[in-house]
């Protein structure tokens, strides 16, 4: 079942969120019209990751307390698994350490309870990033220390990027330079392999900042540049930004200035993931001063005040449609309490139950048609699709 279920979830394309959203929202119809419980939670989580990618952060948030909400009697362990490592890495986006920590730990026992070594793998992974992004080092590195075991164990070469990938944001994390860039280099010869693209180019992002933050600049250009090759950068804007970021600083460094300055410039004018763009400004700036720009913290000031107000323009436009779409609901509801107590309209159920039956059976072709031919699969909420 969870086979079949995660293969005609998926989009179209892996950055077609819209398109996975559609589907996770058709699945979730799915699982209450076959009242099959395993298949409307597993709707609703993979609406958690397609809303996290495309920023709505609010609604991924609720989705999760939704899918928190089924009974455990219902689900199968992989369901039940993956809705608890959900749930622990949204409490770690909030902070929540404690609450956190004892949900991926559950997820990890349950997933003991199976014969499925990939399930147990993935627990493991989350329970490891979970740790570490609420600062409990310790039980990251136990968490990660059990994940480089297993994956030693595996025949899979895709396990053993991952956790690689966990070694690295761990002893990143840590300090440990010399062990960190030994991970990474055995990531992207695994990566290589594999021949993932997108993959590798997040991992020299990675391995470029890890160089700037060991001052070794050349190096750090030299993989910031790479990754720009990469034919996957030009489909993730963020992960584009950041190559350009790291590609700026080490020429800065280098004491190619002007160069540096001017791709900043490049990169600020796209306007482009504004809230990422503004997280740059503080060390642009103190780059710049450092390599005797005395105008660099004016012209960050100036560069971080256009983008504030461009960035808060969206928000209250957002929430102004919000808004709108509130009152819009409102009224339908009321509308339809009109039609229910009204009895001339109540023979009219019978045909809109008719036409949903009609609706559910063509949406379950035209997902089954998609599972033949093939769909990529949506992995956890808060992480990038088919990435390992």
């Amino acid at each position: 079942m969870a086979t079949y279920v995660q293969t005609v979830l998926a989009s179209r394309l892996p950055k077609d969120f819209p398109g996975s959203l559609e589907y996770a929202i058709l699945l979730e119809a799915l699982g209450k019209q076959t009242n099959d419980k395993n298949i409307e939670c597993l709707g609703v989580l993979h609406q958690v990751y397609a809303n996290w990618k495309m920023g709505k952060i609010q609604l991924a948030y609720s989705l999760v307390n939704q899918a928190a909400g089924f009974s455990k009697n219902d689900l199968s362990t992989h369901v039940r698994v993956k809705s608890l490592s959900t749930t622990a890495q949204m409490a770690a986006e909030e902070k929540y350490a404690e609450e956190a920590l004892q949900t991926a730990e559950e997820a990890v026992q349950i997933a003991r309870t199976s014969n499925d070594s990939k399930m147990l793998f993935d627990a493991m992974n989350t329970q490891a990033l979970v740790a570490l992004s609420v600062g409990k080092y310790t039980a990251a590195t136990n968490a990660m220390n059990q994940l480089l075991e297993q994956s030693a164990r595996s025949p899979y070469l895709e396990r053993k990027a991952r956790a690689k990938n966990v070694e690295l944001a761990v002893t990143s994390y840590a300090g440990m330079t010399l062990r960190a860039n030994q991970a990474v280099v055995e990531r992207l010869r695994l990566l290589r392999r594999l021949r993932l693209d997108e993959a590798i180019a997040s991992t020299l992002v990675d391995f470029a900042d890890l160089q700037l933050k060991s001052k070794h600049y050349a190096e750090a250009a030299a993989a910031s540049d790479e990754a720009l090759q990469q034919g996957a950068i030009p489909f993730d804007m963020r992960l584009s930004n950041s190559a350009h970021f790291s590609h700026a600083i080490a020429n800065i460094y280098l004491g190619k200035i002007g160069e540096g300055k001017a791709e900043f410039e490049r990169l600020f004018k796209s306007g482009q993931e504004r809230a990422q763009l503004l997280s740059f400004l503080p060390e642009y700036a103190a780059v710049l001063t450092q390599a005797g720009d005395a105008n660099a913290s004016v012209q960050a000031a100036a560069i971080r005040k256009r983008l504030e107000f461009e960035e808060a323009l969206i928000h209250a436009k957002e929430a102004e449609k919000a808004s709108g779409q509130l009152d819009l609901l409102a009224r339908e509801n009321q509308l339809k309490a009109l039609a229910a107590s009204n009895p001339h309209n109540q023979s009219n159920g019978w045909f809109i139950a008719a036409i949903s039956t009609v609706v559910g059976l063509i949406a379950l072709l035209y997902l089954r048609g998609r599972a033949r031919r093939g769909v990529g699969i949506v992995n956890s909420p808060f992480q990038t699709a088919a990435i390992p």
